[in-house]
């Protein structure tokens, strides 16, 4: 069963791929006249599937890190996420002998994961985008975070965004596809 399943996944990769890079050319757009953002740019050698939308901010001017960002947009129920999490800082490797990480955490604290599921429509990447703008705008101005009401302190990820999934409880998620 699960081999047909993946045999009948196949026959949609090229599809789906191309949903993909059409959401993430779509924020790119979107995001173009902010300065001091940037989705994941693509090498010139070669080109992304564009399977995650990666928003990244200039530290510099968005101090309090992409965290108090995500806490918002999740607060009004869109999926956005951290990237990934270091694996180093996951509790089963919390032990484990590693290297600084310095990097790793930089990338997590600079960056968003944005809804860009292949069922994903063009008005919905609009309302993510247009609520992720209007964040980032507000904490450029105020160069500080600006909390939601009832969000968890600066500092502690909900717990349902401490690993890849995102539940299905969110209007836009970065992990549905359609049947």
């Amino acid at each position: 069963f699960e081999a047909a399943l993946i045999v009948a996944q196949l026959d949609k990769l090229d599809s789906f791929v191309a949903r993909k890079r059409d959401v993430a050319g779509r924020y790119a757009e979107l995001f173009a006249d902010i300065p001091d953002v940037a989705m994941m740019p693509e090498a010139s050698w070669a080109e992304s599937s564009c399977w995650m939308s990666i928003l990244s901010l200039n530290p510099e001017i968005y101090t309090s890190g992409a965290e108090p960002i995500i806490r918002d947009l999740v607060a009004q129920q869109i999926g956005a996420r951290p990237a990934w999490i270091p694996l180093g800082d996951l509790p089963p490797h919390k032990q484990a002998r590693r290297m600084n990480g310095e990097g790793a955490r930089r990338f997590l604290n600079t960056t968003i994961c944005l809804p860009c599921s292949t069922g994903i429509t063009n008005e919905e990447v609009e309302a993510v985008a247009a609520a992720t703008r209007a964040l980032l705008e507000a904490r450029e101005a105020a160069n500080q975070p600006t909390d939601v009401q009832g969000l968890p302190k600066p500092g502690s990820l909900p717990r349902h965004l401490q690993h890849h999934g995102t539940g299905s409880n969110h209007r836009f998620s970065t992990n549905s596809h359609p049947a």
